[in-house]
Order: C-alpha cells, then structure tokens, then sequence
C-alpha cells in the first residue's frame, strides 16, 4: 500500500475523533440550556425569585396561580406586569401539570390555584393584585357571592381592579345543608341579609355607601313595610340603595314592649325660636347637621358666646358644618343649659324633647319639613325613633 493510501486512511479514523469533543460540546451546551430553564409549574419560591423583578410577593402569587397551559397563558393571567414578564420570559418554561391523583380529583372543590370569593381567607384574598386588608374584609363581609357577576355588580372593588385578576378567581356554591340550617334557625329573615328594620349600627355600616350618619338615619326612619317603602322615604340616596338592595331584607315590625308615657310627652308644646348656642343642652345641639357628640360638647365647653359672629372666630366648628345650621341658631341667654329635673323616666321624655324640638326648628329654618306634617306627627314619629335607640 502506497504512502498515500496510508495517510489517507490514517486521516479517515482520525477524523470522530477530533469531532467528538466539538459535538459533546454543543449538545451539553444544549443541555444546559434546557436545564437552566426555570419551570413556572414546578419551580420552588427561592428559585422563582431569582427572575428580574420578582419578590416574595410575587413568586407566592405565582406559585397559588398554578398549573399554567403555557406562557401565554401565565402572561394572560397579569400575575405579574406584561413588561416584568419580558424581562424573564426566555428564562421561563411551563411544563405540563402532572395529572393529580385520583384522592387530589375527588377532594377538590374548586380549579386548582383560584381564589374561592365565597371561602377564601382574608391573606388568600390579599395576594389577588390591587386587594389590601380593607378590600379582603370587604369581600368577606359581602358573603355569599351566586357568580362572578355577582360579584362584579356589587361594586365591592372598582371594574378596573376586578380585569386584572378576575382570571384567577372562582365562585363556588353556598352549601345546601348550610343554607337549610340558616333557615331552620332563622326562619323571619334570610340569613346572611341585613335587616333594615332590626340591623345595628355595626350591621349596616357593612353596607357600601353607609357610614354612621346614614346608619343613624336608617334607624330614626324605622319602622319599613318593605324595601319599597324604604326607598321612598329617600333616607339613602337611590345610586347607593342600587349598591346593597340585594344584601338587605325588610322583617315585619315586631310589637314593641309598651314604654310609659310620661305627661311631658303626651303633647309637649311646639318648640319656636331658633337654638340657643349658649343654652341649648348637648342633646339638643347634636342633632343639629354636621354636629355630633364631640362638637357638642366642644361647643358646651366654649361658653359664653357673645354673639354668632365671635362663636363663628373660635372656630369650634368648621365654617362649611356651621353655615348649614347658622339660619337655625342665635345667641342669647346666661350661658347656662337648662336641666332635667323629674323622676329617671321624666328626665328621658324631657331629654328627647329637647332633641325633637331641636331637629324641628333646625329642619324648619332649612325649610325641609315635608308638606303637611304638623309638630304633632313630627313628634311622635321622632320621640318613637329616639326611644328605639335607647334614649
């Protein structure tokens, strides 16, 4: 065999060998890049938290969002800001789920990684993005939801809010046995609905659009034949009734345990003139608008006045709450509020005439005495209400 043959066979053999290395290069090289993928179906908290801009936060929602079908799915769900996820996304991979056993299919109640609006805890609730401790307890306290549109329609939180995780919420049904029991022990009224005719305070502060003033005034205006009786009575505006009419049921008055009737309050006297800042009692001053216990005591306290105009530079009140009762008050007198004097019941009856008559004249300068009502019926109606509450 000539030279020539033997070289080129000699090259011929050792030609994989040189090669060899060059190809295990690259195909470990491919290895590893699959490997350092980082699987948003699987991937622990620490290992989540290694992608630009995740925290915490962040790799928990992630993890209680799962399974995910792919990236696009992951990105559709805005767990995470569209512009965070281009940071990460060639460093991401979403395996598929493994498929869950046959004991994890029959116990779930609910797709896995969504957020129950009917029995999700408060710290579940607050990994849903825009909802903090106030909106958690908002939701919680406006239970049991019929379906997500439910849901949407009670304003609980802003539509612009609800778009960005509505992907990751589910709304399951109240429980049968559950709801019969409700029923069983609570057979006037439907559970979970607030009794506009029997509701605390505390209750109906729960209602969207109430505060304590609209609380209050829910109560004075009791009792309600019906939801469309209170609607009529204009006590809440009709915009914020739409809000919590589906939250709230109207019980049948119960009768009440007979109060005795002191004289005094049989037909007291028409009250005229306007409330004396430096004679009228705290109960008469609290019932004016925008005055309430605090400031009328404050006002109490800053006696005498010598006129309007001086109590109005102390700055006791604040002008805008002062122009809305001006009309109905002067100044004159000792400085002195009268006193209640008479036995506990009497004092009562003295206490909420005052009040009474102070509402009176202050709704009489406003001119918002309804039409035809005369002190008599404003009376009764006022004295019923304020015994309600306990005065």
């Amino acid at each position: 065999m000539s030279i020539r043959k033997w070289l080129f066979f000699g090259l011929m053999l050792g030609l994989p060998l040189f090669a060899s290395p060059q190809l295990a290069f690259v195909q470990h090289s491919s290895a590893a890049t699959t490997a350092a993928l980082i699987d948003l179906n699987t991937a622990t908290a620490d290992q989540l938290e290694t992608l630009s801009g995740i925290g915490p936060a962040k790799a928990k929602a992630i993890i209680e969002g799962r399974p995910y079908k792919s990236l696009k799915d992951f990105e559709s769900r805005n767990i995470v800001p569209a512009s965070t996820v281009e940071k990460f996304k060639d460093q991401v991979t979403t395996a598929k789920a493994k498929p869950a056993t046959t004991e994890a299919t029959t116990t779930a109640a609910q797709p896995a990684g969504k957020v129950d609006l009917n029995t999700a805890t408060a710290d579940e609730l607050e990994t849903l993005p825009g909802i903090g401790p106030t909106k958690a307890k908002a939701i919680i306290e406006g239970r049991p939801y019929k379906s997500l549109k439910d849901f949407e329609s009670r304003n609980i939180v802003a539509a612009s809010a609800v778009e960005k995780f509505k992907g990751q919420l589910t709304v399951s049904k109240a429980k049968a046995a559950a709801t019969e029991t409700a029923a069983a022990e609570t057979p006037a009224q439907t559970s979970t609905k607030i009794d506009l005719n029997t509701a605390t305070v505390d209750e109906l502060l729960a209602l969207p659009g109430i505060g304590p003033a609209k609380a209050n005034a829910i109560i004075e205006g009791r009792p309600y034949k019906s939801l469309n009786d209170f609607e009529s009575r204009n006590v809440v505006a009709a915009s914020t009734v739409e809000k919590f009419k589906d939250d709230v049921t109207v019980s049948k008055a119960r009768a009440k345990p007979a109060v005795a009737e002191t004289p005094e309050e049989k037909s007291p006297p028409e009250p005229v003139g306007k409330i004396d800042l430096n004679a009228a009692t705290a109960e008469e001053l609290e019932v004016l608008p925008g005055v309430g216990p605090v400031r009328a005591k404050a006002i109490v306290e800053g006696r005498p006045y010598a006129s309007l105009a001086q109590f109005e530079s102390k700055g006791i009140i604040p002008a805008s709450v002062f122009d809305k009762f001006k009309s109905a008050t002067e100044v004159s007198g000792s400085g002195k509020a009268s006193s209640s004097q008479g036995t506990p019941g009497q004092v009562a009856a003295q206490k909420r005439i005052r009040m009474c008559g102070a509402k009176w004249r202050a709704a009489k300068a406003a001119d918002k005495i309804p039409s035809g009502m005369t002190w008599p019926q404003y009376w009764s109606q006022c004295n019923t209400a304020l015994k309600d509450r306990g005065y």
